[in-house]
């Protein structure tokens, strides 16, 4: 009887060690899968440019950000434009009304690392936020930038569309004969 128990319990223990080495994936996963989508508002974006002389920096008014999340992991990529509408065109202001940009981005032990393979210094860390089903807010990397985003259901990608092809994302395009059926 004794004997019994003994192994009941060893059992007991390797499956809780088992099911507790999961827990922090499995909460990565969920939060990446809970990402997936695109969010739209304040991402406290910036882009720079070096005329020779002297770096500028330009604040976007307002991102938009398409995360896919590879199914069942915790890491993904994401397309974001950046739009400048309150320096646009006015002297000194931003030269350039949007910007697109891609990158990918992983969660671990629930910070979110967003790495920028063409731009650098725009690389970061996200380790103080909040996500729920329609809504992220928090802080960008060790700064005090706060930002703001709620999820949109159906956001028009319009001229971009050639842009996210060339990252092999858009959906391919439905073929109308495809999809007739004969009536004969």
């Amino acid at each position: 009887m004794m004997k019994k128990i003994t192994t009941w319990a060893k059992m007991l223990i390797f499956v809780m060690v088992g099911a507790l080495s999961l827990t922090s994936c499995d909460k990565d996963e969920m939060k990446a899968s809970n990402l997936d989508g695109t969010w739209e508002g304040n991402f406290f974006m910036f882009y720079e440019t070096n005329d020779g002389v002297r770096t500028k920096r330009w604040m976007a008014d307002y991102t938009v950000l398409e995360f896919v999340n590879t199914p069942f992991t915790n890491y993904g990529k994401c397309y974001q434009i950046d739009y400048f509408t309150s320096t646009y065109g006015k002297p000194g202001g931003c030269p350039i009304p949007e910007q697109f940009s891609y990158f990918k981005w992983e969660i671990n032990d629930g910070n979110i690392t967003l790495v920028y393979e063409d731009r650098a210094y725009l690389n970061t860390v996200i380790y103080d936020y909040h996500m729920s089903k329609n809504s992220f807010y928090g802080s960008i990397g060790d700064s005090m930038n706060q930002f703001t985003m709620t999820k949109v259901e159906n956001y028009d990608w319009g001229t971009y569309q050639s842009y996210i092809d060339t990252y092999y994302y858009a959906k391919p395009r439905a073929n109308a004969e495809a999809d007739s059926i004969s009536a004969e």
